[in-house]
C-alpha cells in the first residue's frame, strides 16, 4: 500500500506539472464517504469537484457555466452530469404515479441554468457541489444514520446504516422522500441536488460499462445482459412500477 501510494504521488506530479495536487494517505480505513470529508476539510474555495476513479468524462459540459448557476442561485448545491441512465429522468418523474411532477428549471433566465433540473437522487458519481454541501449537509446526514457494521461483516455487504460507506447508500432514499412529499421546492430549499440535462449523450460514464467494455469482456466479468428499460426507468425514479419506493440501485455496466 505505501509502495501504491508513493507510485500514485508520482504520477500526479507527473500528470499535473506542478499543480498543487496532493495525494492524502489516510491512515485507517474511512470508506468513500469518510474519505472524500477528510479531503474536504482541506479545501479553501466554495465550490469542489468529486470525481470516482472509475467514472470518466466522454464528452465537453460547461462547468464554468455551472459554477455561474450555483453562485447566483444558493440553493443550487450540488449537480452531477448526464449519464445514460438518465435520458428519461424527466419524463418519468412526470407519468410516475406517486410523483407526478414537472420539473422546471433551476436557473430558467440563465442560459446553463435552464438545463439544470431538481435530481431527486442522490448519486456519489462525478458532481460539482458547495463545499458546504458535503461539510454539513453529507456530514450531518450520515450521523444520522445508524451504525450497522456488524450487518456489513455478516455477508450482507454494504450496510445502508454503516458510516464511511456511500452518501448513494446512505442517504439516497432520505432525497428521494423530499421530493415524494414536498415537490420541487422542497427538494432545492432542503437538498439542493440537481443535473445538467445538456444532451441526450452521457456526459460521464462507468469505466467497467460498454462504453470501455465489450459485451464479452463484460460477461466474463458475471454481466447478465441488458437490463429491461421499464426497470431502468423506475429505478432512475427511484420507485417500483406500483408506486412504492425502490432499494437504491447502483450505476452497472454501461453507466
Amino acid at each position: 500500500y505505501v509502495e501504491y501510494i508513493a507510485t500514485l504521488q508520482e504520477s500526479t506530479d507527473w500528470y499535473c506539472q506542478g499543480q498543487p495536487v496532493e495525494v492524502m494517505a489516510l491512515t485507517e480505513h474511512a470508506g468513500f464517504a469518510g474519505a472524500v470529508l477528510k479531503a474536504v476539510e482541506t479545501v479553501t474555495t466554495p465550490f469542489l469537484m468529486v470525481v470516482q476513479h472509475d467514472w470518466a468524462f466522454v464528452r465537453a459540459v460547461d462547468v464554468s457555466g455551472v459554477l455561474d448557476v450555483m453562485s447566483t442561485t444558493p440553493r443550487v448545491r450540488y449537480c452531477t452530469f448526464m449519464a445514460g441512465k438518465m435520458r428519461n429522468y424527466l419524463q418519468t418523474v412526470r407519468s410516475i404515479p406517486k410523483l407526478k411532477i414537472d420539473l422546471r428549471p433551476v436557473a430558467p433566465d440563465h442560459p446553463v441554468g435552464e438545463r439544470m433540473y431538481p435530481l431527486g437522487i442522490l448519486y456519489d458519481r462525478t458532481h460539482v457541489c458547495r463545499v458546504e454541501f458535503w461539510n454539513e449537509w453529507i456530514r450531518t446526514g450520515i450521523q444520522r444514520c445508524r451504525v450497522r457494521r456488524a450487518g456489513a461483516r455478516g455477508g450482507r455487504g454494504r450496510s445502508s446504516g454503516c458510516v464511511g460507506n456511500f452518501p448513494e447508500d446512505l442517504l439516497g432514499r432520505e432525497v428521494r422522500s423530499v421530493l415524494e412529499e414536498g415537490g420541487q421546492e422542497a427538494l432545492m430549499d432542503q437538498v439542493g441536488t440537481s443535473f445538467l440535462c445538456d444532451s441526450d449523450d452521457a456526459a460521464v460514464v462507468h469505466m467497467d460499462g460498454r462504453k470501455f467494455l465489450s459485451e464479452e469482456e463484460l460477461a466474463a466479468r458475471g454481466w447478465r445482459g441488458r437490463a429491461c428499460r421499464h426497470q431502468v426507468v423506475a429505478a432512475i425514479a427511484g420507485v417500483a412500477e406500483d408506486g412504492e419506493p425502490m432499494q437504491d440501485v447502483e450505476s452497472g455496466p454501461g453507466g
